[in-house]
């Protein structure tokens, strides 16, 4: 992949993956369906992102702490640390379980 550039940051107006504006308007007159989520887009329906709609995409983006939790206490998902109360990481293999 290209490294991403403010000054040619776009998105797909349906699923909105980041791309490269110059390529993704390139792309779409040699094929005008979107690399990501198969949609017909033209050309003509792609803009420019501002700087600011970036970096504020990128903030919205980030996961709030969460608080610890009292010792014994289950989460939703039933991972626990009965010492420290804090939400245990799945063990591998059950990310998708």
């Amino acid at each position: 992949g290209y490294h991403m550039v403010k000054a040619d940051w776009s998105q797909c107006p349906h699923c909105q993956f980041p791309a490269l504006y110059s390529h993704l308007v390139s792309h779409l007159e040699a094929e005008p369906i979107c690399p990501m989520c198969d949609k017909e887009l033209k050309p003509d329906d792609v803009q420019k992102v501002s700087e600011n709609d970036v970096k504020l995409a990128t903030i919205e983006l980030q996961q709030p702490e969460q608080a610890p939790l009292p010792a014994g206490t289950a989460t939703k998902d039933g991972h626990i640390n009965q010492a420290t109360g804090k939400q245990q990481p799945p063990k591998q293999g059950e990310l998708f379980a």
